[in-house]
């Protein structure tokens, strides 16, 4: 974690210490909970422009990363659903990203977020190496901790695409004509794991929003209209396709969305974490149809999704890990 103390964040510490708060708690199932991102607009081309806060999906140093070296990425290098998003201007702008902080605190991999502003103008903020800084204000129950950015650095599409812009300024938007993005990345708390039970693909898929049995709220922290991945389907819509003819894809993918899910609800991840980890790097790179050719080109990669595939199952189903609820 960086230590910037400049004179302006020794002002807003001392001011949040005389209120008598202190770090919040990591949020449970009972405790109100929220995170808030905060960012200072210095100069803004087009005033009221939406800045989408995207979750970034690989890992990345302030010190190093450039445009090139971030979109050499498999795509997408990011969640194409914005886990939220402000209006541009001059002055302190937040967005609520609670759902994408709980996730992280859940087990989803931290990698920070990405700042995507349409293309009708810029934004210029303060960094963290400016007077002032981006911070994530957590609050639970009503008390609150403000973290400051453990990275963040602009990158920009034309020019210099290989420069790292590490500097006491970020960007979103058009600037002439480069495209300039903005990442950030925050130390986020991990809960303890609960020691929660897990729940099959088949009570997951019938519990969204869509019913048809009672709505289970975890779906929120993953949003069931949320892309999943290359498939060029929605989680529901993934969740709900039949795996046809063996289609290692969909096997994997069933077994992969419940495991996501009954790790944000509480379960224990311990079991399942490295096979999840390996299946989160396949659906990075392979789409439905590649992985449905591999029936002929390539008998070992599909070997992985299907023998991946049985340990999440075997996770979902409580053979390994914290146990199967019961429903």
């Amino acid at each position: 974690m960086k230590h910037k103390h400049t004179l302006v964040r020794m002002v807003m510490l001392l001011a949040l210490l005389a209120t008598g708060l202190t770090v919040a708690a990591v949020p449970g199932a009972a405790q109100e909970f929220s995170a808030t991102l905060y960012i200072y607009g210095e100069e803004s081309t087009n005033a009221g422009a939406i800045v989408l806060v995207h979750q970034v999906y690989y890992d990345w140093a302030e010190s190093t990363v450039t445009w090139n070296n971030f979109y050499a990425n498999a795509a997408p290098q990011y969640a194409p659903t914005a886990a939220g998003s402000f209006a541009s201007g001059t002055d302190w702008l937040s967005v609520d990203i609670t759902a994408l902080v709980q996730a992280w605190m859940a087990g989803t991999s931290n990698y920070g977020v990405l700042l995507e502003q349409d293309l009708t103008g810029f934004t210029r903020y303060s960094s963290s190496e400016g007077l002032v800084s981006p911070y994530l204000r957590l609050c639970t129950d009503g008390v609150c901790e403000d973290l400051y950015p453990a990275e963040d650095a602009y990158i920009r599409s034309l020019y210099s695409p290989d420069g790292n812009y590490n500097t006491d300024e970020l960007w979103t938007g058009l600037y002439g004509q480069i495209v300039k993005q903005t990442l950030l990345k925050f130390d986020i708390p991990v809960t303890p794991p609960s020691g929660g039970c897990t729940l099959t693909p088949g009570y997951w898929k019938t519990h969204s929003m869509y019913g048809p049995a009672p709505y289970d709220p975890t779906w929120a922290l993953v949003g069931e209209n949320t892309a999943f991945f290359l498939s060029g389907q929605s989680y529901y819509q993934v969740l709900w396709e039949e795996p046809a003819g063996g289609h290692a894809y969909y096997i994997l993918a069933h077994a992969y969305i419940a495991a996501e899910l009954n790790f944000l609800n509480g379960a224990d991840p311990s079991a399942a974490q490295s096979a999840f980890d390996q299946a989160t790097t396949l659906f990075n790179s392979y789409t439905p149809d590649e992985v449905a050719a591999m029936k002929k080109t390539d008998k070992a990669m599909r070997a992985t999704f299907v023998s991946l595939a049985e340990i999440l199952d075997n996770y979902n189903n409580g053979l390994i890990g914290p146990g199967h609820c019961e429903e």
